[in-house]
């Protein structure tokens, strides 16, 4: 049982391909890229504090991948809706890629375009604590499956039949909500940290 733990475990620390702490600034300690900041704090064990307004991380298309996993822990201060944890938009535009918006104290609400031209929306709508921290795992196959996991318990999972579309700019704290108007920027409140993709499909226990 032992050994195949640690099978498991290897295969999470060999398909990993980007991690940023952020706890003294953006960079991804494993391809070497640098994050371009707006209005950020740092130098805490908290990890990056978002003020809500205007802060945000922004790296490159570094999440163009049909296999992935996409983990982070957040810690939730505000209940106003439409807070993103992040997005792949360009803020001119609803949705274009794979997001994750915080709706209220009781919902989570993921989307993800497919190349069938389609939105999806799923929500999480288990209670959402406000002030304490959070882990989410976002695991996904192109024309397959997609899966969440909040604190480590399945909260979506659904089977899809078309690739996903991941053709813009990676941010954190920021996106424009598909159920507000295109330009109308939305950015998260309180603090994020540990934000790692891997090439692989993984489960809680993998990361």
């Amino acid at each position: 049982m032992l050994q195949s733990r640690r099978v498991l475990e290897q295969v999470g620390k060999d398909s990993l391909i980007f991690y940023a702490p952020l706890m003294q600034n953006s960079n991804d300690i494993i391809g070497g890229i640098s994050g371009n900041d707006t209005d950020m704090t740092y130098g805490s064990a908290n990890g990056a504090y978002f003020n809500g307004n205007t802060s945000h991380i922004e790296y490159g298309n570094i999440l163009d991948l049909q296999e992935f996993s996409l983990y982070f822990e957040c810690y939730i201060l505000s209940n106003v809706q439409y807070r993103p944890m992040f997005g792949t938009n360009t803020g001119s535009t609803d949705i274009t890629g794979l997001a994750l918006l915080y709706l209220s104290a009781t919902q989570l609400s993921l989307y993800y375009r497919l190349t069938t031209g389609s939105v999806r929306r799923d929500i999480q709508s288990s209670f959402v604590p406000l002030n304490t921290w959070i882990s989410v795992l976002i695991s996904g196959i192109g024309g397959n499956k997609i899966d969440m996991w909040i604190n480590g318990l399945n909260r979506v999972s659904n089977s899809i039949n078309a690739n996903f579309v991941h053709n813009q700019p990676f941010k954190i704290g920021e996106s424009t909500p598909q159920s507000v108007s295109p330009g109308s920027l939305r950015y998260f409140s309180g603090y994020q940290r540990h934000y790692k993709i891997y090439n692989r499909y993984l489960m809680p226990h993998q990361i």
